[in-house]
């Protein structure tokens, strides 16, 4: 007995032909199913799209430039470009999405900076293409719908800037926050500081940290702090105790067991083994003159 959860076909729909010159409309909208093959490849589109992932996982080809597209991912796709998209083989992907034409389509997207812009992560556009679906369903008037769904258009542009400004600042910050750290490494830094220096909340500033370079700030601060005693150790005659001091420790004891954790010797014991390497070099190097 057949599931009768398994769509038949996708659909596919097409909104009336325009008998006149008109800057944006909607051409086809629809809905891809993920028990179905998803496949299409375009050379030069003469469309433009916007798809949301509903479901599932797939592939995006524009130009030179792949893009893995899964559950909850917002995709733009412009007129003019070469385009291949399918669902991953053993996870196909079910879509939501609409086509567009006209030249106020592309000149919102310019405008709003997003010509360069295809994969939104974790971006759910689908109530908005809902709701594009919705107008070229219910409105039979061929300009009355070209009205509506240019303003309608104009909204999702402005949601997808707004969340992609945001996501590239979030990306700018994250670099931020790594050099303000690598400016006061030697000082006693707390991630109230940054909090201070950034004003964004702890937890924010650590998921995006984390997000990038997989440590949390505080394991990137003892990691970074970490490498600079063993320099010290390695090349200085200074103190156990100084090189704590230089690196704002509360007391050697507690940067002793840092240490010991990152490198798995105490700083003693690591600075003797690495000054007696470094003199066995340097006698084989004088033997070789």
């Amino acid at each position: 007995m057949a599931n009768p959860n398994i769509k038949s076909q996708n659909e596919l729909h097409a909104t009336p032909l325009n008998s006149f010159e008109y800057p944006f409309w909607v051409c086809q909208y629809g809905h891809n199913f993920a028990d179905l093959p998803s496949h299409e490849i375009r050379i030069k589109s003469d469309v433009s799209c916007l798809q949301y992932v509903v479901a599932g996982s797939g592939v995006i080809i524009t130009g030179n430039h792949s893009h893995h597209v899964q559950q909850g991912d917002t995709f733009l796709l412009l007129e003019g470009q070469d385009q291949n998209y399918y669902g991953d083989t053993a996870n196909s992907f079910e879509k939501i999405w609409f086509n567009f034409k006209g030249i106020l389509g592309l000149e919102l997207i310019k405008i709003y900076h997003l010509e360069n812009a295809v994969l939104f992560k974790n971006l759910c556009s689908e109530p908005l293409i809902t709701e594009m679906h919705h107008l070229c369903q219910t409105i039979s008037d061929p300009k009355k719908l070209q009205d509506a769904t240019s303003r309608h258009f104009l909204k999702i542009v402005q949601f997808l800037a707004e969340n992609n400004v945001k996501s590239q600042s979030n990306q700018d910050m994250t670099d931020l926050v790594r050099y303000y750290i690598d400016c006061h490494i030697t000082e006693n830094l707390k991630l109230a500081d940054i909090e201070a220096f950034t004003h964004f909340s702890q937890k924010h500033i650590i998921e995006l940290f984390k997000g990038k370079y997989g440590i949390t700030p505080h394991q990137y601060i003892l990691r970074c702090k970490m490498k600079i005693a063993s320099s010290l150790l390695i090349s200085t005659n200074k103190t156990i105790e100084a090189i704590s001091d230089s690196l704002s420790f509360s007391d050697p004891h507690h940067f002793s067991a840092q240490f010991k954790k990152y490198s798995g010797l105490r700083p003693k014991d690591f600075r003797s083994i690495e000054q007696k390497k470094t003199l066995t070099y340097k006698m084989a190097h004088e033997a070789q003159k």
